[in-house]
């Protein structure tokens, strides 16, 4: 159902912005949310990193953050 999609710019994105919480019934919910809170730590030391100007060491964990996510993508697919 494209109605009920979230929709960025042109239209690329048209999932339902909580479509893993109506697939999964709510029944993973603790998976994602450790999953969730581990993104959020990365990238608050990336944004740290970035602030206190070492940005090599921002730019490799960037990398991997971006890098775990997609197999994060991939798996969920």
């Amino acid at each position: 159902n494209s109605s009920s999609g979230f929709y960025f710019g042109l239209g690329v994105f048209s999932q339902p912005l909580f479509s893993s919480i109506i697939e999964d019934g709510g029944v993973d919910m603790t998976k994602n949310k450790i999953i969730a809170w581990f993104f959020v730590i990365l990238w608050a030391i990336v944004l740290y990193l970035t602030l206190t100007n070492k940005m090599m060491l921002a730019m490799d964990l960037m990398a991997i953050g971006m890098f775990l996510d997609a197999i994060k993508c991939l798996i969920k697919s």
